[in-house]
């Protein structure tokens, strides 16, 4: 969820002296529904979702979550099963709105143009991804 979103609706739930325990997050999506709402914000109208078998990854030495070597959001299955599937209704009722994900996918784009020098480094080499995926796409062509 957009941190915007987040800091209006804290400032709505003390304004409205709101009580209660929340989870400040937006509804459950799936990755593909994530991934595709990223590709809209990003303008990559010609996306192709390719999904790679988790020990694949593992066995090229990608990393879960994030950090060097890190794929974002990936986390391993069954063990992470779950992990964003939180119930937001909660918070919605209580007047938190959630903008569109490619809204918030623009404006950090925005965000991170004008401040390169705030851009955190890690995740996967594009080169390297592009090899990992190569290498998975011949395996399941031959």
């Amino acid at each position: 969820m957009d941190v915007a979103d987040l800091a209006g609706w804290l400032l709505h739930a003390a304004d409205s002296r709101l009580a209660g325990t929340y989870d400040g997050i937006g509804p459950a999506m799936s990755r593909a529904d994530l991934l595709t709402g990223v590709a809209a914000g990003l303008g990559a109208t010609d996306a192709r979702l390719t999904w790679i078998d988790q020990d694949f990854l593992s066995a090229h030495d990608v990393r879960e979550w994030s950090g060097e070597r890190a794929l974002p959001l990936w986390v391993r299955l069954p063990e992470s099963a779950g992990l964003m599937d939180r119930d937001a209704r909660p918070a919605l009722d209580a007047g938190l709105t959630v903008r569109q994900l490619s809204d918030t996918v623009r404006a950090t784009v925005s965000w991170m143009t004008a401040r390169p020098d705030a851009v955190r480094q890690g995740g996967l080499d594009p080169a390297d991804e592009a090899a990992i995926l190569q290498e998975w796409q011949a395996g399941r062509n031959a």
